[in-house]
């Protein structure tokens, strides 16, 4: 995948790197400092609504579209600290989430 080599360059070359899900930011050679993005569960449980109202027969084309409402920041201090990036407290502060 192309973010996956964007990660990996990243943090060859110790740039500063984020991630769009939390998928990249949980460890490993290609993990990232920082995240932003959809929430997924919210997003698997708003889906549950959809599924239920096509069963009760609305077509899906009369249902509507929707984008994302609870964004989450993952903050990853374990790659932070290899990179050497100094995460701001204002930012820690307003994690929805810091890995240690």
């Amino acid at each position: 995948m192309a973010s996956e080599d964007h990660i990996g360059e990243t943090i060859e070359v110790k740039l500063r790197g984020g991630a769009e899900c939390s998928d990249h930011l949980m460890g490993g050679p290609r993990s990232t400092s920082v995240g932003i993005g959809a929430d997924y569960l919210a997003m698997a449980r708003r889906s549950a609504w959809y599924v239920d109202q096509i069963t009760k027969g609305i077509p899906p084309g009369n249902l509507p579209a929707e984008l994302a409402t609870d964004i989450r920041l993952i903050v990853n201090l374990k790659t932070g600290k290899e990179l050497a990036i100094t995460i701001p407290p204002s930012l820690l502060a307003r994690a929805d989430e810091v890995i240690e």
